[in-house]
């Protein structure tokens, strides 16, 4: 987020918005925050799949009861549907989670919204 934070205090529109008068609290909050926000959104969308694959080896590991367990146990009693309806599940939850990332850039970043 630093490193963002500060990559974003060098852009042009940062230099553009001093020039305006704004205060040094104004431009933080209405550009430099939104701006060097999309790492972190973007890192935080792919820690959440990368917990849910996680899940499946702590789970297992730890014998605690979750989504993770229930697959493995469903693997080995050879239980089809379960296995299906658990990876389907996991891979909707994470195409849900990829479209709130997206709807939050549009949110974030003006740059990236729709044309009408």
């Amino acid at each position: 987020m630093r490193a963002s934070v500060v990559e974003t205090l060098g852009q042009g529109y940062i230099v553009t918005a001093r020039a305006k008068g704004l205060t040094r609290s104004a431009i933080v909050r209405r550009h430099v925050l939104r701006n060097s926000s999309l790492p972190v959104v973007t890192v935080m969308g792919y820690a959440f799949g990368v917990a849910m694959g996680g899940a499946v080896l702590i789970e297992t590991v730890f014998s605690w009861p979750g989504i993770g367990l229930l697959l493995i146990e469903a693997i080995r009693a050879r239980d089809n549907q379960v296995v299906v309806g658990v990876v389907l599940f996991v891979s909707v939850a994470v195409i849900l989670m990829n479209l709130f990332v997206d709807i939050l850039y549009g949110v974030l970043d003006p740059r990236i919204r729709a044309r009408r």
